[in-house]
């Protein structure tokens, strides 16, 4: 999916990863960074978790760890995670 409104010269870090033009295989993985789940000029992170509330920060460092430590045909070089805090509260007190 495209949106004609989106620019196409920006794109996330993630997707500038996965397009580097070098012979090392790059794959970028994301957990709940807002946007990730949303194609950036036609690309996706090659690994990505959507939002969750109850999630806990445990659980997504565990994730984006195994993600860096599987095989190296799907191993991850980059990746990149939000969690609600310290979020909620800069918001809660902002």
């Amino acid at each position: 999916m495209f949106f004609r409104s989106q620019n196409p010269y920006s794109q996330p870090i993630w997707v500038s990863n996965e397009l580097a033009n070098d012979s090392f295989p790059r794959r970028s993985g994301v957990i709940a960074w807002p946007g990730s789940d949303t194609p950036i000029n036609r690309h996706l992170p090659s690994k990505h978790l959507g939002f969750a509330s109850d999630r806990s920060f445990d659980s997504v460092l565990n994730e984006i760890f195994e993600w860096f430590h599987e095989p190296i045909e799907t191993r991850i070089n980059f990746g990149v995670i939000y969690h609600k805090e310290p979020d909620s509260t800069g918001k809660y007190y902002y």
